[in-house]
């Protein structure tokens, strides 16, 4: 009966341990793109998870997923957060209100974070092709969020369903092509994370990120921001 004890004690704390684990951030964001990467499987075409590529500046870019289909060429942003999100298209950061409403947490909105990859992958096709962005809540957590580009996995799929047909089988072969020939596998994540600080530091000084440029000062119906002296090539903005 002892040994029988010790068992089912070593057996509570392994249990223990794997959901202490498996609740880690990244663990539960790579759960979440694993439920959105079976979704888009559904769908005919060709798929690419954890797309990961390079720009002329030597910038990594990684998107969650790539969708390339008969509606389009569809680039998915995959976010795997708990609680209530609160954010609009045009919000610079989002706020997550957890344990009724005890806990906020920031995150950078996700639409412009995937703007940002849609203007990567533009550059690779050429813009010959339409890009469809989109965002997805894991956990359906959406009724705070005012967008018509963020949804469940389910309202996303429905989404991409109730699209027209916009490339051909020659299309669908062509970007596929484009996007193998310029995917970086050889970038660690530790690099990329690294190359999303150097971002940051450029931003800090007044430098674009995506193209390098001098940021210039403007005015807007919404008051000053920063934008790229390389528009309209490059449309980049930041606030004041």
């Amino acid at each position: 009966m002892k040994t029988f004890g010790i068992v089912i004690f070593i057996l509570i704390f392994f249990i223990f341990i794997f959901f202490i684990v498996s609740s880690f951030p990244k663990r539960k964001g790579k759960r979440g793109e694993k439920i959105v990467a079976r979704m888009l499987s559904k769908f005919d075409g060709m798929l690419f998870n954890d797309y990961m590529m390079v720009d002329e500046n030597k910038k990594s870019h990684q998107m969650d997923h790539i969708l390339v289909c008969s509606k389009g060429v569809i680039i998915v942003e995959t976010k795997n957060y708990s609680g209530r999100i609160y954010g609009n298209e045009l919000q610079t950061q989002w706020t997550q209100v957890l344990k009724y409403g005890k806990v906020k947490h920031r995150l950078y909105n996700p639409i412009k974070q995937n703007n940002s990859h849609l203007y990567q992958i533009g550059k690779i096709t050429k813009k010959r092709y339409p890009l469809i962005s989109i965002v997805i809540f894991v956990q359906g957590n959406t009724s705070f969020i005012q967008s018509k580009q963020v949804f469940s996995p389910r309202s996303a799929f429905h989404y991409i369903q109730s699209l027209p047909n916009l490339l051909s089988e020659e299309d669908i072969n062509c970007v596929s092509n484009l996007l193998i020939e310029n995917e970086n596998k050889t970038i660690t994540l530790q690099q990329h994370v690294q190359g999303i600080r150097e971002t940051r530091l450029n931003i800090e000084k007044i430098i674009c990120p995506r193209c390098g440029k001098p940021l210039i000062l403007r005015e807007g119906k919404n008051g000053a921001f920063y934008g790229c002296s390389g528009f309209p090539y490059c449309k980049f903005t930041k606030k004041c």
